[in-house]
């Protein structure tokens, strides 16, 4: 065979050999890439960074997913939790309507699955797969003369006496069966409506966007204090009080979780208003999640920046009154009360006008101590930043605030910190709530 023979047949084969590479390698590479965001969308979405995760699901979705239904569906959960984590309702909403679309269209027939995401307390979710189911569905027209046919009962002819005799009184059955689904649908209805009206609503005070002093500026904080700096927030609007148990224990009944046992919740209501405690870090979150769903806007616990300001304004006192050390008219702590009996010991939110913040916030020191949203790092004000901080990345405990039932009165003091773990729960530990 002649050289110039070969080249013509080198020359020939060649592009189908390229195209049998792009063919073959490409789209596994490509495959291998999305697998790799995707793991990263998950891993930033894990450490709470959400705004990573995010960026990880654009460079995702610019680069164009793959074939395979329960991955996208599973790319668009990733999306619907990120994006509902980090307060962007709408967004979340729209692609848990996509994999309800992919579901109705059989492209998939399961809701896929993610370990450590459960899409049951994500905001946006209720708003999608769990609408009050309707009533009566609607059902096309059946032809008169098909009408006719099928209730046409064909029998021996007797007579007309026999067949009054006999005949089935459907007109009465009608008409009672009728009255009796439609006083059905009233009070389902009614009951419903007036099930909703139960919500107290929450109260809440506008914290103006601004600069405030944080730390201990009086000389009798603790290192964890230091050093003192100052702050600036973007506006946001916290609740006057904190969660009362009878807005707690709605929420309980609406999500089916465990409410108290009934001899505490018993004792708790006789109070009236009292806040509620017994519950940790997580379930005041998943509070949280659930009137953001309900209500359609950003709910989560205050940051520990965003307390701070609220209980002193944006000047430097110590208590949130002032700088007049504490007692029982100003605040509940402990010595004003039998810390051991719990019905002496809570009282209703309100009770302390005289202790009420700046800007209006009642209750910020004493009786129940308050969650914070923050990672709790006793050098974090050495590194934080000066605008809307949000805390440490990770950490073991969460920050408290406030002080309780069992606190000294220095605890009290609104620059004053303290942290429990997430799973820990009391007598003197409730929370409060902010909106965005």
């Amino acid at each position: 065979m002649s050289t110039n023979r070969k080249k013509r047949i080198t020359l020939t084969i060649l592009p189908f050999l390229l195209v049998f590479l792009v063919m073959g390698e490409i789209p596994q590479t490509r495959e291998n890439s999305e697998s790799q965001l995707f793991n990263q969308v998950l891993q930033a979405y894990n450490q709470e960074d959400y705004s990573k995760a995010i960026q990880n699901l654009t460079a995702l979705f610019e680069q164009g997913t793959t074939k395979d239904p329960i991955f996208k569906a599973k790319i668009k959960l990733a999306a619907a939790a990120c994006y509902g984590k980090s307060g962007d309702l709408d967004r979340a909403i729209q692609y848990f309507e996509e994999i309800e679309d992919m579901m109705t269209r059989e492209i998939i027939t399961t809701f896929p699955s993610i370990q450590g995401i459960d899409p049951k307390i994500l905001p946006g979710y209720d708003s999608v797969f769990t609408p009050m189911k309707p009533l009566f569905t609607y059902r096309e027209p059946v032809p008169v003369d098909k009408l006719l046919e099928r209730n046409t009962i064909y029998a021996p002819r007797k007579s007309i006496q026999e067949k009054r005799k006999k005949r089935f009184p459907w007109l009465p059955v009608i008409a009672g069966t009728t009255l009796v689904l439609g006083a059905a649908v009233f009070l389902l209805l009614d009951k419903r409506e007036n099930r909703v009206n139960e919500f107290p609503e929450v109260e809440w005070i506008k914290i103006p966007a601004g600069t405030f002093p944080m730390g201990d500026y009086s000389g009798q904080g603790k290192g964890d204090e230091l050093p003192a700096h100052h702050v600036h927030l973007d506006e946001y609007y916290i609740s006057r009080f904190e969660i009362t148990v009878e807005q707690y224990d709605f929420f309980c009944v609406e999500t089916h979780r465990k409410r108290l046992p009934q001899d505490i919740l018993t004792a708790y209501i006789s109070m009236k208003n009292v806040p509620m405690t017994q519950i940790d870090w997580e379930d005041a979150q998943a509070f949280c999640q659930w009137l953001s769903a309900r209500n359609g806007y950003n709910v989560h616990l205050p940051t520990e920046a965003q307390w701070e300001k609220a209980a002193r304004g944006t000047n430097r006192n110590i208590y949130p009154w002032g700088n007049q050390p504490p007692d029982c008219t100003l605040a509940n702590f402990r010595g004003c009360g039998a810390f051991e009996n719990l019905s002496s010991s809570l009282k209703s939110v309100g009770s302390y006008p005289g202790g009420i913040s700046p800007y209006g916030v009642e209750d910020m020191a004493g009786n129940a101590a308050e969650w914070c949203l923050d990672w709790y790092d006793s050098n974090y004000y050495s590194s934080s930043p000066g605008t809307n901080p949000q805390g440490p990345a990770q950490g073991t405990y969460k920050v408290i605030r406030g002080g309780g039932i069992d606190s000294q009165a220095g605890d009290l003091r609104s620059a004053a910190r303290d942290f429990r773990t997430p799973d820990e729960s009391g007598n003197y530990l409730g929370f409060r709530i902010v909106k965005e």
